[in-house]
């Protein structure tokens, strides 16, 4: 399957088949923009990145009744369609077009924004682009603002073959043949990709924002939130052990990622990092640590009496 089209049939045809591609696509509408208006009930600015036909809009608007919408969509045919809605709501005084396509770098205008959302825009994107657009994105967040995005995003660590099956199967009982089904499959990793949850965590940690925390999953489609502390403070603090696991995972990852990663993290092994791990336990040991004399090629050897507390069992 080539590209999402949004110029030709697949954009003329988007409000009649995006409930259908997506599932939960208006609860994750709707979840985010109530999201938003807990968070940020003042916000005067906001950026819609990836905007489309505007389907969201009029959720956005009602939950941030005193902000100005800025839209980026780099698509003609999609600035049409949402043009239409704005005329069809009465919205032409809240919104105002920008460029096509995000700056490359820093924030749209010089000035960052209370919020920032991007629904469904990562995933049209093959992975080698996302990481930019994820960079971008973060740039555009004001100290103390958010971050609101949804994409396809497939799970770790879980075999395939059952999301699959339930994602055929419900397109089956929503009236599709069998050959749309099978197109519409086939776009997996050709037209639509997933959304890593650990390179969105490092981006964003990267460009100074907190951890995404999970609003909702339907299926193998995801909606998070982030946020930019407010100027001199810090990250809040992961909300539980398993999310401070995934931010310390995150952190290695950013770390050792070959593109822009710490260059001493990059040359490290598992072999490499051993002494790191045992020279505690040995200062720690009763009598001072002094380690066995030292093997062949001058390395000392481990007392490992003194460190069998970090085996297992």
């Amino acid at each position: 399957m080539t590209p999402l089209d949004f110029e030709g049939d697949y954009g003329r045809n988007y409000n009649a088949r995006i409930r259908q591609m997506i599932p939960g696509y208006d609860a994750i509408q709707e979840i985010g923009a109530a999201a938003l208006a807990a968070r940020l009930p003042q916000a005067q600015r906001a950026l819609v990145v990836g905007v489309g036909s505007g389907l969201e809009l009029p959720g956005l608007l009602e939950a941030l009744p005193q902000a100005q919408l800025t839209l980026v969509e780099p698509s003609a045919q999609m600035r049409q369609l949402c043009d239409g809605l704005i005329s069809r709501i009465g919205a032409t005084a809240r919104v105002q077009w920008g460029p096509d396509q995000l700056p490359p770098a820093g924030p749209l205008g010089g000035e960052g924004f209370e919020a920032v959302i991007c629904h469904n825009v990562l995933h049209v994107l093959e992975p080698a682009a996302q990481r930019p657009l994820l960079d971008q994105l973060g740039a555009q967040v004001a100290p103390g603002g958010a971050l609101l995005l949804s994409s396809y995003s497939e799970p770790e660590g879980e075999a395939m073959e059952p999301w699959l099956q339930l994602a055929a199967a419900r397109f089956r009982s929503l009236g599709m043949d069998a050959a749309t089904v099978e197109s519409v499959m086939a776009s997996r990793n050709t037209a639509v990709f997933s959304l890593d949850p650990l390179l969105l965590e490092r981006r964003l940690l990267s460009a100074g924002l907190e951890a995404p925390t999970s609003l909702m999953q339907a299926a193998c489609f995801r909606l998070w939130i982030s946020g930019r502390p407010e100027e001199g403070q810090a990250p809040a603090p992961p909300a539980s052990t398993a999310a401070a696991i995934a931010q310390l995972r995150a952190v290695v990852a950013q770390l050792r990622d070959p593109q822009g990663g710490c260059p001493w993290d990059l040359e490290q092994t598992h072999a490499s990092l051993v002494p790191y791990v045992l020279e505690p336990r040995r200062r720690s040991a009763p009598g001072g640590g002094a380690g066995r004399p030292a093997a062949a090629g001058g390395a000392a050897r481990p007392d490992r009496q003194r460190i069998r507390p970090l085996q297992p069992g």
